[in-house]
């Protein structure tokens, strides 16, 4: 068993079953984004639309959290995010500040 996040190897981007399980149990959200990336891309075509949409949704979540702990200084790009962010849903918009608050 892996000691620690960085030792922790995510299954094959094709590996339906390993991909289930690393949902079930949470251990999905320590594995690199790009892992993530090929698996939604390798199991969309035989994986249900639920579980595409988990790993999808944590995906974009942590998009969206690097993108504005980059541009957190930069009042008028984070205008426009505020602005692009609802169409990812409500609970992604709701999680940035009001202006000033940075």
């Amino acid at each position: 068993m892996a000691d620690t996040v960085e030792d922790e190897r995510p299954p094959d981007s094709n590996d339906l079953p390993g991909w289930q399980l690393a949902v079930q149990n949470g251990s999905f959200r320590h594995y690199r984004l790009e892992a993530i990336v090929a698996a939604i891309q390798d199991l969309h075509a035989t994986a249900d639309s639920a579980f595409i949409n988990t790993l999808a949704r944590h995906l974009s979540d942590m998009m969206f959290s690097l993108l504005y702990r980059d541009l957190r200084g930069n009042h008028r790009v984070k205008t426009s995010l505020r602005r692009f962010t609802p169409s990812f849903g409500r609970q992604s918009y709701n999680r940035i500040p009001p202006m000033g608050e940075a």
